[in-house]
């Protein structure tokens, strides 16, 4: 039992020492594993493709480390190889600092003269760079008050809210309201794509100017020509629209002259009362002219169908006579 017993450990020894040996001679041969290297992305078409052009000399790149003058980049713990021309690795578009923003004002002034106002922000808005886009003023004879004047101004934005606070020099401020409208991400999402368009512009230009092209290929690009020549000349004038609405903002003021009261108009709380009893009568001749009118218009439905019944008795007589 004894001598079975150590033949057992014997081969288990053997056992082991064969296995230890098979598992170094594997890693012997084996290949050493590299580190895994996600590819580049392809280089993204269109605006964004622009905008990460001139992104690539040097610095960090998508939050990782940009390719250097060798040509690669430590990734994830491995060399990462440099990507082919024509490739790029991605980035997002930067945030420009400068906001594009499109300011709009309104402001409601008691003021005692209409026309003097008037006069005052004209002169006010030129002297600030700006002019009066449109002006209008009336008269509400009924309220016996009511001289109103309507401007609106273009001036540009950095001084729209000095312009706002002198309002006050001229009346009461019963009302007065400030927006902003942010345009930045369409704004240079425009301006990438008319610069692309513009870059596609050259490149089809090219063409044409090419020898040896075929009678087919210059039809086809001169039609793409007109086609991109009409999307940039849309993009840039709505670009010049938008420069505008940016550098000059839009201030509406309405101006009113204060409604007297009864005791303080001309001629005292007697006057008063004898242009409310003329009222009166102005609106008792109103109501008889308006049912005037209004039985005018009836006479003659009202007298054809009296017609209608005397031919139709005369007819049931007649008919009567000859039973």
């Amino acid at each position: 039992m004894t001598r079975t017993l150590l033949k057992r450990v014997g081969a288990g020894i053997v056992l082991m020492v064969a296995l230890v040996g098979c598992r170094g001679q594997g890693q012997a041969n084996a290949v050493p594993m590299q580190a895994s290297v996600e590819p580049y992305p392809e280089a993204p078409a269109g605006d964004e493709a622009l905008a990460q052009s001139s992104r690539y000399g040097g610095g960090v790149v998508g939050g990782l480390p940009a390719r250097g003058a060798g040509g690669a980049g430590r990734v994830g713990g491995g060399v990462a190889p440099a990507p082919p021309a024509g490739r790029q690795a991605g980035a997002t578009v930067p945030v420009p600092p400068g906001r594009k923003l499109i300011r709009d004002a309104q402001a409601v002034l008691e003021v005692a003269s209409v026309e003097r106002a008037l006069t005052t922000l004209r002169a006010q808005v030129e002297s600030a760079g700006g002019y009066v886009a449109a002006q209008s003023q009336s008269r509400d004879h009924n309220a016996r008050s009511a001289n109103r004047g309507d401007v609106t101004l273009r001036l540009p934005a950095a001084k729209l809210d000095a312009f706002m606070a002198g309002l006050a020099s001229l009346g009461t401020v019963e009302q007065a309201r400030t927006t902003a409208g942010d345009i930045t991400e369409e704004y240079f999402d425009l301006e990438l794509r008319l610069n692309n368009q513009r870059q596609l512009q050259d490149r089809l230009v090219e063409l044409l100017n090419r020898a040896g092209n075929k009678l087919s290929d210059l039809l086809e690009a001169e039609r793409e020509l007109a086609r991109v020549r009409g999307e940039i000349e849309q993009m840039e004038g709505r670009q010049r629209f938008w420069d505008n609405r940016v550098s000059l903002a839009t201030l509406t003021v309405t101006v009113h002259e204060p409604m007297p009261t009864v005791a303080s108009a001309e001629g005292g709380p007697f006057a008063a009362l004898r242009h409310s009893f003329s009222q009166a009568a102005d609106n008792f001749v109103y109501a008889i002219a308006g049912v005037i009118a209004f039985t005018g218009g009836l006479i003659p439905i009202a007298a054809a169908v009296l017609l209608g019944l005397w031919i139709l008795v005369k007819l049931w007589k007649a008919r009567r006579r000859s039973k």
